[in-house]
């Protein structure tokens, strides 16, 4: 996803992105105006990450936008 546009919508709400490379998903959110992910890998809680880690960056540059749902049934 273009970073730019992934910015614009984190301002309506949290964006959810599915990564297959990584197997993993992001989702990435503001909280009191600073970007915020957390990390999911299948089967596991999600944990909170920076976003310029690296497994978080490759996720928002080349992950798959997902829902809520398909987030939480990861």
């Amino acid at each position: 996803m273009n970073i730019i546009e992934l910015n614009q919508k984190i301002k309506d709400g949290a964006v959810y992105l599915y990564d297959e490379i990584n197997e993993a998903c992001l989702k990435v959110y503001l909280e009191e105006g600073e970007k915020r992910c957390e990390l999911k890998h299948r089967g596991k809680e999600p944990v909170v990450v920076h976003y310029s880690y690296p497994t978080a960056f490759d996720i928002m540059l080349g992950g798959k936008e997902i829902t809520g749902k398909e987030y939480k049934d990861f």
